[in-house]
């Protein structure tokens, strides 16, 4: 996959398709994330999740790992103009979270949004696994992601989206994925727990906050 091709018009493209709805999504929970150190964002895209979270906490150190390298560039010029561009706080790190070599650091926030769409169940495993071997005993996790409900014209609806996405992507991006994974058990084998959910667009788009459960600890098998 490669969102090079759609990178400077994925925003617009967003915004026509779902109006506001998907960058509210992002936003639902940064009101409780002002105690936040040290935060993992993975693919922010064109930043806006990355510049909000550094306006709301001007303490808060962000590593924000893309896949996309004129992604990297449209975030970069997104923090520049924002005027939260610390290079002391925030790194903007071009790569693959499935290989890319993760800081030694103990993240107490994880956040990615709209990305566990692009995996399979496979890779999304390893990709929590890893994530999760470079976490902190108290770390949040939240999360923005497309969802079908199981029943009724809701179902007919997020699923015919869903899938028009997935073509689209398939052509635009070389996107080889044909579904959405199971990423909450996923979340569920690596010891967290969803502590809110919200929904919106008839339960096409789902914003959650995952955490910890009390005495779990994370795993520690991939350092890198």
């Amino acid at each position: 996959m490669n969102f090079d091709r759609v990178a400077w018009s994925y925003r617009w493209l967003e915004y026509v398709a779902f109006g506001r709805a998907l960058e509210r999504s992002r936003f639902v929970f940064l009101d409780g994330l002002g105690d936040v150190r040290r935060a993992l964002i993975i693919g922010d895209g064109d930043g806006r999740f990355t510049a909000a979270l550094a306006l709301r906490n001007r303490t808060v150190h962000i590593d924000s790992i893309e896949l996309s390298g004129r992604m990297i560039r449209l975030a970069s010029g997104r923090l520049i103009k924002q005027r939260v561009y610390n290079p002391d706080r925030i790194r903007l790190i071009e790569g693959d979270i499935r290989s890319v070599s993760l800081p030694n650091k103990d993240y107490d926030l994880v956040a990615t949004h709209f990305v566990f769409d692009v995996f399979r169940d496979l890779d999304l495993r390893l990709v929590v696994g890893r994530v999760n071997s470079v976490v902190s005993q108290r770390c949040r996790w939240a999360v923005s992601e497309f969802d079908i409900p199981q029943h009724g014209w809701r179902h007919a609806h997020a699923a015919s989206w869903v899938k028009i996405m997935y073509f689209f992507f398939r052509c635009a991006a070389r996107l080889d994925t044909p579904s959405l994974p199971n990423w909450r058990a996923g979340l569920e084998d690596h010891g967290f727990a969803c502590i809110h959910s919200e929904t919106a667009r008839a339960g096409l788009i789902r914003s959650e906050l995952w955490q910890l459960a009390p005495g779990a600890i994370p795993l520690r098998k991939h350092p890198g």
